[in-house]
């Protein structure tokens, strides 16, 4: 990919893009609700070799941190680096984008700033040197959907943003830590991949797959059974 490309980390999304100059100039996947870091168009020396994700639901609000170990097998190169919003959605105050309680991101141990570029992206810079690793570090806060709250509770974390990098995925870990809304009794979450093993306790799931190209639409689909009693434990 020619230096000065762009990269699309699809974070904290919760609808499609709402711009159609933004869905032409970014054919990466639709996404939902946030997800893997993802190549604005399919990239040819960098590939993620491991992601870890950890959601953690809260009351009211969840918590995301990924962990993207992403090889460049090419020379070193200079990408922008987005974190789309997405498109509006009803939040507690009525319609608006989704805005971060809190965001953080870090490239190798090193906190990068991200500005605000339009209403629906965050924008920075990454050099990924070549021949070597590199290290994304994402952290960040976000409220309920108001529907998933009130309605049918649910979170979604889109994996097929993976899926533009070289090759296939390596290895990749998902953990959904349910301990602040009275643990599995309360949620689940399913990820349809190849290979893939799920592991459930008291209050996590987790979920492994390795090796693996997803589908463009793939998501890790977190159902909720109720948000309002699980807050009354």
């Amino acid at each position: 990919m020619a230096r000065g490309s762009g990269i699309c980390l699809t974070l904290l999304l919760t609808g499609v893009l709402s711009c159609p100059c933004m869905l032409e100039a970014n054919p990466a996947p639709e996404p939902l609700a946030g997800g893997t870091v993802a190549a604005r168009s399919p990239h040819k020396t960098i590939r993620m070799e491991a992601e870890e994700v950890t959601i953690r639901l809260g009351k009211g609000t969840y918590a995301v941190e990924g962990v993207y170990h992403m090889f460049n097998s090419g020379e070193a190169t200079t990408e922008w680096v987005d974190f789309p919003k997405g498109r509006e959605r009803e939040m507690p105050d009525g319609w608006d984008y989704p805005n971060f309680i809190q965001f953080h991101a870090w490239v190798d141990g090193k906190k990068v700033p991200f500005t605000k570029d339009r209403r629906e992206w965050l924008a920075g810079q990454v050099t990924f040197p070549g021949h070597a690793t590199t290290i994304i570090r994402v952290v960040y806060e976000v409220n309920y959907p108001v529907v998933a709250v009130y309605g049918g509770d649910y979170a979604e974390y889109i994996v097929g943003t993976g899926s533009l990098w070289k090759d296939s995925i390596g290895k990749a870990l998902f953990t959904v830590d349910g301990s602040e809304i009275g643990g599995t009794e309360y949620f689940d979450a399913e990820l349809k991949a190849p290979r893939s093993h799920k592991l459930r306790s008291e209050h996590v799931v987790r979920i492994e797959v390795s090796d693996f190209k997803p589908q463009r639409d793939a998501t890790l689909f977190i159902k909720i059974k109720d948000q309002r009693k699980a807050a009354e434990k």
